[in-house]
């Protein structure tokens, strides 16, 4: 599923891959001459009757699912078993893509908001078949034991994203980061051909950062160091959206702050997404609800504009805003 992420995982995807993101380059790798030989041996000795290519589309289609299929232009359709696998790893709530982060990130960053009773979640998860517009459809639930590991979950996600997604400190590096690898990578090889997109990895760019550090001529210096030197990094500053540019504008103005000094990301929505248990769930009796019936707790995540500001005017601008430190 995630064999196609570019080095430091979705930090610079959306700058340099694009709408299709790293599901253009898992589909691409699945379908290279490298896995071949795999989806040939699993042909020739598992019994399953299918040719090498009917192998290769059918881990396609459960490693990137339903959606990203069709956002990459694949010409295939899927089974309602196949859309239930698919979604074991890729659903936006029960995926294992989705469980796995929390937990890895809770362990790597010694943060433990990310910990949640997930071994209770997969022995709950229950294939449910329910009606919908006359007709009989699969779908992923739980069963009514499981409810509160499915609420630990969503608390889980919440917290984490507010301690790490959006946590200042984060959001400056990852400013950083991601400008540095649009501004030394965008029009190189690494991005068009697969060999170099398979060497492409996270010391790669720590090497040539570390290179462009020390060369005031690298188009990638400035970033490189901002991202290695902790008092030369840029300052986050949340700011509430939809974003009255106009009045920013003004501020910036006012305590004339160079372009290379600042720069903003905007969010144009109220709301970045809101989280609830919208799913089926099987109640003891044998009756089918809907989970929000079973629970209170639905989560809005506010969407955010981030200003990135040099540290050398964060405290005026942040007295202008009115933005807490």
């Amino acid at each position: 599923h995630d064999i196609g992420h570019l080095p430091f995982s979705h930090a610079a995807e959306r700058l340099i891959l694009g709408e299709k993101g790293h599901e253009k380059w898992t589909a691409t790798i699945i379908q290279s001459h490298y896995m071949r030989p795999f989806w040939q041996k699993i042909a020739d000795t598992t019994g399953l009757r299918k040719s090498p290519e009917d192998v290769e589309l059918d881990v396609l289609k459960t490693a990137v699912g339903e959606r990203d299929v069709k956002v990459l232009g694949l010409k295939t359709t899927f089974t309602p078993w196949e859309k239930i696998l698919s979604e074991i790893i890729t659903a936006d709530f029960f995926g294992a893509d989705r469980i796995d982060y929390l937990l890895r990130d809770a362990k790597y960053t010694g943060i433990t908001y990310g910990l949640f009773d997930y071994h209770q979640l997969i022995e709950m998860l229950r294939i449910i078949c329910i009606e919908h517009l006359d007709r009989s459809v699969l779908k992923l639930g739980i069963d009514e034991e499981g409810i509160e590991s499915c609420e630990a979950l969503l608390m889980s996600r919440y917290f984490m994203h507010k301690r790490i997604c959006h946590y200042s400190t984060v959001k400056a590096y990852t400013w950083h980061l991601k400008r540095f690898m649009k501004e030394c990578y965008s029009d190189t090889e690494y991005l068009t051909d697969l060999d170099k997109y398979l060497e492409f990895t996270e010391h790669q760019v720590l090497a040539d950062m570390s290179l462009a550090e020390k060369d005031p001529q690298h188009p990638g210096h400035y970033e490189a160091v901002s991202f290695l030197n902790y008092d030369k990094r840029c300052k986050a500053i949340s700011l509430p959206s939809p974003l009255d540019q106009e009045d920013l504008n003004m501020m910036i103005k006012q305590h004339e702050i160079p372009d290379e000094k600042i720069s903003l990301e905007i969010n144009s929505h109220e709301v970045d997404y809101q989280t609830n248990l919208d799913f089926p769930v099987l109640k003891k009796s044998g009756v089918i609800v809907n989970g929000n019936e079973l629970s209170k707790i639905t989560i809005p995540i506010p969407a955010s504009s981030w200003l990135y500001v040099s540290s050398d005017y964060e405290k005026r601008l942040r007295q202008s805003l009115g933005a807490s430190e």
